[in-house]
């Protein structure tokens, strides 16, 4: 278990060597886990198989962490938890109590390599856990510390272990459901999006609250100076991910855009900032860029920053209508419910 300490898992994780190799499969990809190697985060998106030497009278904690949150060189918040299930009676992990939900990775792009570690403990007893719940789609899951809870339920030494590590690749917006969600093709390149007054800028799946997207960003992309492009930032989520009755409620829309001047383009629908309901969890803020075939005439109704009728747009059957083609550029951010988002949903009329 030399590869523990070489990759510095051990003391960045856990301050043990684990006893034992955890034998962790992804059935859907054919892939292993195998102490460090790289599989790409379209090979893990679904729950793996998790194989390990248990007394069936014992009970299990596994978790699935990432200490390199947003990033090895600037892990501000590591550990993000990917991956909790305790009371888990000897190997039957499925009968386990889940407390987080699994995600697959997503590392940012540009973050470089992340190790995303299997960690596995067995219990004193069966525990009682007093962790708060994380769904698939709830985002609070920074800061999280494995040695914090073996500390806290008197854990021990880890029995067994494994990792992996990954790195941004363009299946994103595939693990982010992105695709099919919004569009049924990703983007063919990243869209360079920035919010200038809070300087803060989109970075595909990273999660930004809404106070710093509150006036429209400044957009960049590579431009034939002669084409028009349309300009789409839109919402899957609404009300929420678990319940999208109002999918997609579009943010922004600038049609006629002469080569890369959004500010020339013919704006349909007015620019307004995320603001999710609070409880709603994490949504998926999707900016895509269209080429068009010549300059249109769009019939599209048009939406003021004050007006609240934007839901149950449809990105797919824009693009189709207009013939559009597939998004030639995207990007996309996370956010959810914080103290700016009252101030939003009054403008906008919401209760």
């Amino acid at each position: 278990m030399k590869a523990f300490k070489d990759n510095a898992v051990t003391p960045d994780v856990i301050s043990a060597v684990p006893d034992k190799i955890l034998d962790v499969e992804y059935l859907d990809s054919g892939k292993k886990v195998n102490l460090g190697n790289e599989l790409a985060p379209k090979e893990v998106k679904e729950i793996p198989h998790v194989g390990y030497d248990a007394d069936p009278d014992s009970f299990y904690t596994l978790i699935m962490t990432d200490p390199d949150a947003p990033s090895r060189k600037n892990p501000v918040r590591r550990e993000w938890n990917h991956w909790l299930v305790v009371n888990i009676p000897g190997p039957a992990i499925s009968e386990g109590e889940t407390i987080t939900e699994y995600v697959g990775s997503a590392p940012p792009k540009g973050s470089g390599l992340h190790r995303y570690v299997f960690v596995l403990f067995q219990q004193p007893g069966k525990l009682t856990f007093d962790e708060p719940q994380h769904s698939k789609t709830d985002g609070k899951r920074g800061n999280f510390s494995t040695e914090k809870l073996r500390k806290k339920y008197n854990l021990g030494k880890p029995v067994a272990g494994n990792f992996f590590q990954a790195q941004f690749d363009d299946s994103v917006f595939k693990t982010h459901e992105i695709v099919p969600d919004v569009v049924s093709v990703p983007p063919a390149k990243k869209l360079v999006v920035k919010y200038t007054k809070s300087g803060k800028e989109v970075n595909l799946g990273e999660e930004l609250p809404p106070k710093f997207v509150t006036e429209a960003p400044d957009v960049q992309y590579e431009a034939e100076p002669n084409s028009f492009y349309s300009l789409i930032f839109t919402d899957p989520d609404a009300p929420s991910r678990k319940n999208p009755i109002r999918r997609e409620w579009h943010h922004w829309l600038v049609v006629n855009i002469p080569g890369d001047k959004v500010s020339e383009g013919e704006v349909l629908t007015e620019y307004v900032g995320s603001g999710p309901p609070e409880g709603s969890e994490l949504h998926r803020y999707t900016f895509l860029l269209y080429k068009q075939p010549k300059k249109l005439s769009f019939d599209e109704a048009r939406h003021s920053n004050t007006d609240p009728a934007r839901g149950n747009f449809s990105t797919e059957k824009f693009a189709k209508k207009y013939n559009l083609g597939n998004p030639v550029a995207g990007n996309f951010y996370l956010a959810q419910f914080d103290e700016s988002v009252p101030l939003l949903r009054k403008q906008l009329g919401f209760n």
